[in-house]
């Protein structure tokens, strides 16, 4: 799994993104009502479909949700915390393993394709810049080109200017190869 670990890393660090930014804008009920058909948040109860039934009470300890790169969700209780463990979606393993780059490399030519997979995970222009080793200016054209076509979000933290990729920019990656949309 060793030659994974990269692969890993970049799916949960761009799952964690993604999910915080769905937090901030629907909420923690949309939030978990979408890891996984297996999970439900109902009348302020969480209901993980499984094989073994058992009530939890938090008793004010909070849940951990914790995205995971195994396929099934369960519910962690020998912990210190409880935890809710979901699987990472697949169309961010999609985006993660290149699986979308060469059609979007072939619709959006080689550079902003690349942008387009690196905004799986949020960055700076700064950051974007560093990461693709290009000139922050370039690096913001290329992310101002993405965000009119309705691929990439941008939002201001501070004085920096922060990227993502919208659903349809990840549906971009994901449909090039064949993920569906």
């Amino acid at each position: 799994m060793a030659p994974l670990s990269p692969v890993h890393g970049r799916a949960v660090a761009a799952e964690r993104s993604q999910r915080t930014r769905q937090i901030a804008a629907e909420g923690i009920a949309a939030t978990l009502n979408s890891l996984h058909p297996a999970i439900r948040w109902r009348a302020g109860v969480l209901e993980v479909a499984g094989p073994v039934h058992s009530d939890v009470d938090l008793s004010g300890r909070g849940l951990r949700v914790m995205p995971s790169v195994w396929p099934r969700p369960g519910v962690a209780l020998d912990w210190s915390q409880p935890t809710l463990v979901y699987p990472i979606p697949y169309a961010i393993w999609l985006a993660e393993t290149n699986a979308g780059y060469d059609g979007a490399k072939a619709a959006l030519g080689a550079t902003r394709a690349t942008v387009l997979q690196t905004l799986v995970a949020e960055h700076t222009t700064t950051s974007l810049a560093r990461a693709m080793a290009l000139s922050p200016s370039s690096a913001s054209a290329h992310a101002s080109a993405l965000r009119r076509a309705g691929l990439v979000a941008s939002r201001r933290r501070g004085k920096a200017m922060v990227h993502s990729l919208t659903p349809l920019g990840l549906e971009i990656i994901t449909a090039s190869r064949g993920g569906g949309v």
